[in-house]
């Protein structure tokens, strides 16, 4: 009985440092050898109990954390398909609180983190071209309000050329086109109303011109 005892005392203390360190599958194993030592000890079977319960209460709440992870992994990835990338990160970073190790939740970050700059750098691109473009066309505006009109098509060229895809310089171009056509059927019609004026008076000179083969010496006797 005493060998028993010493048995079991020591499969209890092997048991307990198990215990002690939450390794908790051995130590289960190590509390059944010592109630199959001695049957009748009540502590064995009590420490398994409530291993037990330990271990279904760890189940549990892994099988919760792993719920709440693929719940945030799914958001996610929804999340990054429609390039909601802002929303996407925030998820990725919540499953990473119920699985700090996840590969794919960290890769997700990071690329997501590379897009958001690469976004940003386009953005302040875009931004900058835009203010080229309505500096131009606040130039162009000026010399068309001015009626300098083949500065202003020239400057509204320039703002062409820095966004192609604006309708509103193109339409000033036209306009101005138009305004100068006028301009120069207005000055056409201006000189030849002049013509009839002006040609007698043409000929009449002419006449005076010495070697104009009509031309006669003016009469200058004095009377």
């Amino acid at each position: 009985m005493q060998a028993k005892k010493t048995q079991y005392d020591g499969i209890v203390v092997k048991a307990d440092g198990y215990y002690d360190k939450k390794d908790f599958t051995s130590a289960r194993s190590e509390y059944l050898k010592a109630s199959q030592v001695l049957p009748d000890e009540q502590y064995p079977r009590q420490r398994v109990q409530e291993i037990d319960r330990l271990i279904a209460a760890d189940l549990q709440k892994q099988r919760e954390l792993e719920a709440k992870y693929q719940s945030a992994v799914n958001a996610a990835n929804s999340y990054f398909t429609q390039k909601a990338y802002a929303n996407a990160k925030t998820s990725y970073q919540e499953a990473l609180t119920y699985k700090p190790d996840d590969n794919l939740a960290k890769t997700r970050i990071l690329e997501i983190e590379n897009i958001q700059r690469q976004d940003m750098a386009q953005q302040a691109a875009l931004q900058a071209k835009q203010k080229q473009y309505n500096d131009l066309i606040a130039k162009a505006d000026g010399l068309f309000n001015a009626k300098r009109y083949p500065e202003a098509k020239n400057e509204y060229k320039n703002a062409q050329l820095v966004m192609s895809d604006q309708s509103y310089p193109k339409q000033k171009i036209e306009e101005i086109d138009r305004l100068i056509a006028e301009q120069q059927k207005i000055l056409a019609d201006n000189q030849a109303k002049m013509l009839p004026i002006s040609w007698p008076l043409i000929k009449l000179t002419s006449s005076l011109i010495p070697g104009n083969m009509n031309w006669q010496k003016p009469d200058i006797t004095m009377h």
